[in-house]
């Protein structure tokens, strides 16, 4: 039974307090606390990419007329900006995920009408 010391370890490690945060962690959390807290920005004040606002149900990474990566969603829902700002909802709830109406006079919306 030499090795009933060595099964008791693994015990003792998951039992120990996990390392208090260092500074940079602490200010990290204290950071997107505060930005997460502000007031919601809107697609337009991002200066989202024309093509993603035409489907908003189904982006999930924000990309602005520069094509530069400003944020990211969950099927145009809980949007984030890369520096964790809020950004409101580009999804409708009313509509389903990645669908949009079809523009009038479409080859689309001729065939739903009849």
């Amino acid at each position: 039974m030499r090795f009933a010391p060595l099964l008791l370890l693994p015990a003792l490690l998951a039992c120990a307090e996990p390392a208090p945060p260092t500074t940079a962690e602490a200010e990290l959390e204290a950071v997107r606390v505060v930005t997460m807290s502000g007031q919601a920005l809107s697609w337009e004040e991002l200066r989202i990419h024309p093509v993603l606002m035409q489907r908003p149900c189904s982006v999930g990474t924000l990309v602005n007329e520069e094509a530069q990566i400003v944020g990211y969603c969950s099927r145009g829902k809980q949007c984030r900006t890369n520096d964790w700002r809020p950004v409101m909802d580009g999804c409708e709830a009313a509509r389903s995920p990645g669908m949009n109406p079809a523009p009038p006079g479409s080859a689309l919306e001729v065939a739903g009408r009849r």
